[in-house]
């Protein structure tokens, strides 16, 4: 019994300290969705695990009704670390979210491209997407809980914004982030057989949903249409007291 109790303490251990040590997965199929918040103000890049793996985020976003939201209040490194750090100034802060698995290989990446990401060159650049983004899951990492906060100043590739923009270097003009309170397009970039069936390229589609940053609120999903706002009852019955006069002066017109 004693020894019962000893092996559930140590399994309770492990997932304490699994918990406490919350890194962002690369790992295929299981890679993690991971935000970068950057202040060029305050040099600071705030990081953020979703836990959200690649592959439920494919079937999940290709319902348009999926949604996912977080609040980041809750997170003290969020709210002190960054938001409450000297010189934080959100006219000058950007975002962006990402994850890729080289099992396809897959990228998932946000954008504020004007008319959407353009598809990579070739399949080897969607390779080095993949490599570029795992290598910048592996600088954030290790974190304890789920964010951390690292400053330009400090120690290097610890998960400074480094060019997220253009997917880490590698791809001018993918405009992966865009401004604090903005929102983002997200898109699903792989490889597939072009149609003549003799080569591999790349291949973009955007998901339905998007993603938005915006005071201490994470939130993904489909945009919906304005609610139709009621006309007040003194519209209604302006508009039936107009048709009783038009209705009269016809018929005055017509007895005449």
């Amino acid at each position: 019994m004693k020894q019962f109790n000893k092996t559930l303490l140590a399994a309770a251990l492990m997932v304490a300290a699994g918990s406490a040590n919350a890194n962002i997965s690369t790992n295929l199929g299981s890679s993690e969705l991971f935000m970068s918040v950057y202040d060029s103000t305050s040099k600071n890049t705030y990081s953020f695990n979703t836990g959200l793996t690649i592959d439920a985020f494919i079937n999940d976003a290709s319902s348009t009704t999926y949604a996912y939201t977080h609040d980041l209040s809750l997170d003290t490194v969020w709210t002190s670390g960054f938001l409450g750090a000297a010189g934080f100034n959100a006219a000058t802060t950007v975002y962006a979210l990402a994850v890729a698995s080289a099992y396809n290989p897959d990228v998932l990446l946000t954008s504020s491209a004007v008319g959407g990401l353009a598809p990579a060159d070739n399949d080897q650049v969607v390779n080095t997407f993949v490599e570029n983004i795992k290598s910048q899951a592996g600088m954030i990492n290790p974190i304890s809980g789920t964010s951390k906060v690292v400053n330009d100043g400090g120690v290097a590739n610890t998960g400074q914004f480094n060019q997220f923009d253009t997917v880490f270097g590698n791809q001018s003009g993918a405009s992966v982030a865009g401004a604090y309170g903005s929102t983002l397009a997200f898109f699903h970039e792989n490889v597939v057989v072009n149609e003549a069936g003799d080569a591999l390229v790349s291949n973009v589609s955007q998901f339905a949903g998007s993603w938005k940053l915006a005071g201490n609120t994470l939130s993904f999903g489909a945009a919906t249409a304005p609610a139709a706002v009621p006309l007040p009852a003194a519209v209604w019955m302006f508009g039936a007291g107009l048709m009783g006069v038009l209705r009269l002066t016809r018929r005055k017109s017509m007895a005449v």
